[in-house]
């Protein structure tokens, strides 16, 4: 989950209700994405991954406006532009024969407001520049992504957005996570000409990469 970059919020300031953010899944590195217009196959409309980084803003957390995002607390995602819930109910996601049974639909309302519109998180404190886990309250499912693509006729062919049910394998499964962050971040990886890896120290004199960690600059 990302500031607004008109926001004054930075990295470890709490999330609150009523917050501009912009939601980054953390291995795919494409955000939370909705465009109207794209139906689900049985319900609502499509919600998927996308380089476009899309303005969502975190409402009704109970307690109200200005509260802290905690653990158990529900609140609902709002696509700003279009003023759509993000959504998830008991759908499975029927796009490929080979796919998991255990996915369910996760998608954008516009219609009457419902107890499936509501999620959390399992931290106890969730501040900008952590990755968390974000759970539909309803289904208990973890929002999810992965490399798949949507392929169904009149889909928008980008990457799934899917619920997953939590087991022992997902509760681990980074394709659970999204990117709490801040758009000053940078992530220095080793030249290909460099004899260093991942992990080890930069010292002086090393040819290394720049990468910007929102655009992927």
């Amino acid at each position: 989950i990302l500031p607004h970059p008109n926001s004054r919020k930075i990295v470890g300031d709490p999330i609150t209700s009523g917050d501009l953010l912009r939601i980054r899944h953390n291995i795919t590195r494409h955000f939370l994405h909705f465009e109207s217009g794209v139906p689900s196959p049985k319900s609502n409309q499509q919600v998927s991954c996308h380089p476009s980084r899309d303005d969502w803003r975190l409402t009704d957390l109970e307690g109200g406006n200005g509260r802290n995002v905690t653990v158990g607390k529900r609140f609902k995602l709002v696509h700003l532009a279009t003023k759509y819930r993000l959504h998830s109910r008991s759908i499975a996601l029927e796009e490929d024969q080979d796919q998991k049974a255990d996915e369910l639909e996760v998608t954008c309302s516009s219609g009457s407001e419902s107890h499936n519109d509501y999620f959390t998180v399992a931290m106890q404190y969730v501040s900008y520049g952590q990755s968390v886990r974000i759970e539909h309250v309803q289904t208990g499912c973890n929002l999810h992504s992965h490399t798949l693509c949507y392929t169904g006729e009149g889909s928008s062919k980008q990457q799934q957005v899917t619920g997953r049910k939590p087991g022992k394998e997902s509760m681990a499964n980074q394709s659970d996570f999204w990117m709490v962050a801040t758009f000053g971040v940078v992530s220095i990886t080793p030249a290909p000409e460099s004899k260093k890896r991942a992990g080890e120290l930069i010292t002086v004199g090393d040819i290394v990469r720049l990468e910007h960690d929102m655009t992927g600059v």
